[in-house]
């Protein structure tokens, strides 16, 4: 069997388990996340060996950015918005003092711990203080909590994910090539933080304005054009700063869904 039909093998192989993780998850009333993650344990190189991520190379980051950006878009578009303003203040604590509290205890930890630098404990700490809407989206559709509560866990997946992207792309640039001072390093993450922004919101007007006046697109197209343009948006945000793609479709997802 060549490398092409073992790449179509592995892929389906995963598709399968995560559709039978989804039906299992139905089935116990359990959220999907835990058994996709024990099936992806059991089945990776660690354990059973029968798929490894290395197989697909440089195919691989594609995959996974991909997917990364349909599951960011389908958990901002989704959000309830006629919560957000009783919850703002609980979102924005959260991604940003949560996020640096998580970074700052995860990085002493590691330090303290396991004797990592303390540049490295700080890059640690940025890309475990995600949460993402990875696991918080899945567990709110199977766990009954009040609208408050589910509003706040889901816009802080979203614009978590993306704040802890951007913070651990920052402190790794600052690794390689060490800014001047601290402030810069500020400035770059609010630069970054408004491209983003600023790149969401032209991607999700765009597409609002062309799906509402051009009679042409029927309800078929719809799905395929939205995703084209989540694509775009991501990929327009990468193009003028690094790593403020998912901030981007984030920002895009959540004024479309209004």
């Amino acid at each position: 069997m060549d490398l092409i039909n073992i790449f179509v093998a592995v892929f389906a192989m995963i598709l399968a388990v995560g559709i039978i993780a989804q039906m299992v998850s139905k089935l116990t009333h359990l959220p999907s996340i835990v058994f996709l993650l024990a099936t992806g344990i059991l089945l990776g190189p660690e354990c059973a060996g029968l798929i490894n991520p290395w197989l697909y190379g440089d195919g691989l980051r594609l995959i996974i950015t991909v997917a990364v950006v349909i599951i960011v878009f389908d958990g901002g578009i989704n959000i309830d918005l006629r919560h957000i303003r009783t919850v703002s203040t609980s979102v924005l604590t959260l991604v940003s003092i949560g996020v640096l509290i998580t970074m700052i205890g995860s990085a002493v930890a590691s330090h303290e711990l396991v004797g990592l630098d303390w540049e490295f404990a700080f890059l640690f700490g940025a890309l475990v203080a995600a949460t993402g809407p990875t696991v918080i989206v899945p567990l709110m559709r199977e766990i009954k909590v009040n609208n408050k509560i589910r509003s706040i866990l889901e816009i802080e997946g979203v614009f978590n994910d993306a704040t802890s992207i951007i913070l651990a792309a920052i402190i790794f640039e600052w690794i390689a090539t060490p800014y001047p001072h601290f402030g810069y390093g500020i400035v770059m993450f609010l630069l970054h933080i408004t491209i983003g922004g600023t790149a969401g919101m032209l991607g999700g007007l765009m597409c609002v304005f062309i799906l509402s006046q051009i009679q042409v697109i029927t309800r078929p197209m719809v799905p395929l054009t939205t995703v084209t343009f989540v694509l775009l948006t991501y990929a327009f945000a990468e193009m003028i700063s690094s790593e403020t793609g998912i901030f981007a479709v984030a920002v895009a997802a959540i004024y479309m869904g209004m």
